[in-house]
């Protein structure tokens, strides 16, 4: 089948009047869950008995899904070589202005597409059958509405899988630093919500409560109090923080190597994972502060990917083969 069919006055997606019909309220609801993305309602065919209401709508919600969809792609290749500049040509390219040239056209893209899927389902809503303008041109082309089935259906199944992970991670993690033995702190910028990095750490906690029991993962925000928490009682700690060579960037003052308590007290302390920036600048004080500590540090700009990609693939199997603190021995 060709990617464009030429349709007849007879078969068109929609009258030429662009009329309102009284579509019954269950097919009403059913095309308003398309724009919504529930993508269960594209696995069975009924093009022989589908209203006329329904053709339209169904088509609409594809094809504006697959816009959606194109946009993401390019927002993912748009990251992944940003990520790429950033690590390998940080001399030759302003990677903060690239970086904000894509959030720009990102929100841009997204604004026009919201009024597009707006105006769908008001539509929808009124029971009409007119396409929205300018997306009623891509009626004819079938490679949208399957571009847009298979992105709809990987957003469900993504949403789906992402939801269940972050429900099952916020019940693996804890906030009381008692018997925690894995401190993950994350920087919030003021803004993000909790549940995103409890997905993003979801592998390390259930690493962790594997190997040392309920409890033992503890979730908190980037603050200087955390931070110094968790120094002074994890076993492993991952500081999710920005920074620069001079130090890690907290409440917008640098935290340095100096300012680290003394982990004297705590020869429980394994690992520490610093994301920030250029920590590897002062590599030999951080481990001389976080001793006995290993301390994972860069002397480069660091993309998030990166550290997403270590949560779920090295940070996991480290945390498992992480040697067992020594046990105090108590003399007669």
């Amino acid at each position: 089948m060709a990617p464009c069919d030429q349709s007849t006055e007879t078969d068109g997606p929609y009258p030429k009047n662009g009329q309102d019909i009284h579509p019954k309220k269950r097919v009403r609801l059913l095309a308003l869950l398309l724009y919504f993305g529930f993508a269960p309602l594209t696995w069975t065919r009924r093009n022989n008995t589908a209203s006329l209401y329904w053709k339209s709508h169904r088509k609409q919600a594809l094809i504006l899904w697959a816009l959606l969809g194109l946009i993401t792609f390019l927002l993912l290749i748009s990251v992944a070589v940003l990520s790429m500049l950033m690590v390998y040509f940080r001399n030759e390219v302003d990677t903060q202005r690239v970086e904000l040239w894509i959030l720009s056209l990102t929100r841009k893209s997204l604004l026009v597409w919201g009024i597009f899927w707006l105006y769908g389902i008001w539509r929808c809503l009124r029971g009409s059958t007119a396409p929205v303008p300018i997306i009623g041109w891509l009626f004819k082309c079938t490679m949208f509405q399957k571009t847009g089935m298979i992105f709809l259906n990987l957003f469900f199944i993504t949403c789906f899988l992402a939801t269940s992970l972050t429900i099952r991670g916020e019940r693996l993690l804890t906030q009381e630093a008692s018997r925690a033995r894995t401190f993950l702190l994350y920087d919030d910028l003021g803004f993000v919500p909790r549940p995103l990095f409890s997905l993003a750490m979801y592998r390390m906690a259930s690493t962790s409560v594997r190997r040392w029991g309920p409890g033992s993962a503890l979730l908190r925000p980037l603050t200087r109090e955390s931070l110094d928490d968790a120094v002074l009682k994890g076993t492993f700690v991952f500081v999710g923080s920005h920074g620069t060579a001079a130090g890690l960037l907290l409440d917008g003052k640098y935290y340095q190597p100096e300012d680290v308590p003394r982990p004297d007290n705590n020869t429980a302390l394994r690992y520490v994972y610093l994301a920030s920036c250029d920590s590897g600048a002062q590599r030999n004080a951080w481990e001389h502060a976080l001793a006995p500590a290993t301390v994972r540090t860069y002397d480069r700009l660091t993309p998030t990917l990166e550290h997403l990609w270590w949560l779920w693939t090295e940070g996991p199997a480290l945390l498992r083969n992480l040697p067992e603190p020594a046990r105090p021995t108590q003399e007669d």
